[in-house]
């Protein structure tokens, strides 16, 4: 939603990685794209299922693999 992911929450726990799950068709558009948008510039690599449709997380030599 809108509200999900404040400034002050990405200050504090500096993700590297956002995973947003959605469907193809909601009906609320879930992600917003303000919130999409202010995970970009925090340069956090974004991983959705409406766009990935799968997305999977593999931890190898404590490094995350994603694949989508």
């Amino acid at each position: 939603s809108l509200t999900s992911t404040s400034e002050d929450f990405i200050n504090k726990v500096k993700p590297e990685y956002a995973v947003i799950m959605s469907g193809r068709s909601n009906i609320i558009s879930f992600p917003a794209n303000a919130v999409v948008n202010r995970l970009i510039s925090n340069k956090i690599k974004v991983y959705c299922t409406k766009y990935n449709y799968t997305i999977t997380l593999k931890i190898k030599n404590k490094k995350c693999i994603f694949i989508s």
